[in-house]
């Protein structure tokens, strides 16, 4: 059985390692100046959030194949970032407690995004399952309306 909490916390160690300022506090502050430190931090993210688009694009797996496949309706395939985009909102579930800048370093590792997507998809049809089932208790109401506020 995989533990996310403890895979997510290591992988997002190793994703604050390469990038030491991304600490993952969660408040609001001043923006840092533009120094060649912070010039470089912010290429660094661009290449990684890059390197994981592109592996996207070339190489499907079992959580990306939803997104992977070729789309009718448009002709072609998603391109990389649309696939990033795609997962991010299906790990919305399972990010919710989560503070924002630890939340856009999932774009950064392709691993830990497949991990808190499928976590995540699986929470909502656990939840379709649980209101197919029967009446919705209190918790399954409070899902169901996070559910609608992501859908649109």
């Amino acid at each position: 059985m995989w533990h996310y909490d403890k895979v997510a916390t290591h992988g997002i160690d190793q994703i604050e390692q390469r990038i030491p300022e991304t600490a993952a506090s969660g408040s609001a502050s001043a923006p840092e100046p533009w120094t060649a430190p912070r010039a470089a931090r912010e290429r660094l993210a661009a290449n990684l959030a890059q390197e994981v688009a592109d592996d996207l694009a070339d190489r499907a797996t079992p959580a990306t194949m939803p997104h992977s496949m070729f789309r009718c309706d448009s002709g072609a395939y998603r391109s990389g970032s649309q696939i990033v985009e795609a997962l991010l909102k299906d790990a919305e579930p399972a990010t919710a407690g989560m503070p924002p800048k630890t939340r856009d370093l999932l774009r950064l590792d392709r691993n830990l995004l497949e991990i808190y997507a499928v976590h995540g998809y699986r929470n909502i049809a656990n939840y379709r399952a649980e209101r197919a089932a029967g009446p919705m208790s209190k918790a399954s109401e409070e899902i169901a309306a996070y559910a609608a506020r992501i859908r649109r």
